[in-house]
């Protein structure tokens, strides 16, 4: 069998559920999840120190746990957990609404990556419901990197996809065969099958990005013009 098409349900961590709601999408195999391209991208690569950042604009910070989480809940039982973060410039604080799961999720001294938009309440800095990430952050594939969006089915998540894709290109590494001879790639500016394929996904930068957008676009045309000339033929023949 070719590895393109082992079904999605042998990559780790995509069980029975997460598969039926990936077909729903159209994805059953990994030669599928590599080709549904991302609808969009978000640089998440930069981190700010906490003094540096402004109210109304989204950043990545990286910061040291302080303390324990703090929850209550309004008159209309709204959820509202609080969190203060720091590092070796400032403190920010961090507010989720109705999740439970938050107040066990980290403890002191954790160091952790958070995304979100900052606002000024008083003269604090908050982060409401930021995105996260701990444990190895080197090996994110939600932040710190230029991050892909796809478009979703209810059931699955931004990080469900990216985890699944990012799986899929591990088993592929470096396997795919290039319908493109070198000489005619060099000749069009093309870049390699493999280089576009991670790049399309997961780009190592904006440059790159753009030579994985131009191979997949010369491509696209590529294979249209070749059908068109096959029928044409086909209709020639038919005619004799």
């Amino acid at each position: 069998m070719s590895i393109l098409n082992i079904p999605v349900q042998s990559i780790k961590g995509i069980g029975l559920v997460k598969a039926k709601l990936l077909k729903k999408l159209g994805l059953n195999t990994i030669g599928d999840l590599l080709e549904y391209y991302p609808r969009g991208y978000k640089d998440k690569s930069v981190i700010t120190q906490i003094k540096d950042l402004k109210p109304e604009e989204s950043y990545t910070v990286k910061a040291r746990i302080a303390g324990k989480a703090q929850e209550s809940r309004t008159k209309s039982r709204l959820i509202i957990t609080k969190l203060s973060a720091f590092d070796n410039t400032g403190k920010l604080n961090l507010v989720w609404f109705n999740n439970r799961y938050i107040k066990n999720t980290f403890k002191e001294g954790d160091l952790v990556l958070f995304h979100g938009k900052i606002k000024r309440i008083g003269k604090d800095l908050v982060m409401e419901t930021p995105e996260y990430e701990r444990g190895s952050i080197g090996s994110s594939v939600n932040l710190l990197r230029i991050v892909p969006y796809y478009s979703l089915t209810e059931g699955l998540t931004q990080k469900d996809i990216r985890k699944g894709v990012y799986t899929a290109l591990q088993h592929i590494k470096e396997k795919l065969t290039d319908v493109f001879p070198e000489e005619l790639r060099k000749k069009y500016g093309l870049s390699e099958i493999n280089f576009c394929i991670n790049n399309i996904h997961f780009p190592e930068s904006l440059d790159k990005l753009e030579l994985a957008r131009k191979r997949l676009i010369f491509e696209e045309f590529f294979m249209m013009q070749s059908g068109l000339i096959h029928i044409k033929k086909m209709n020639n023949e038919g005619k004799k």
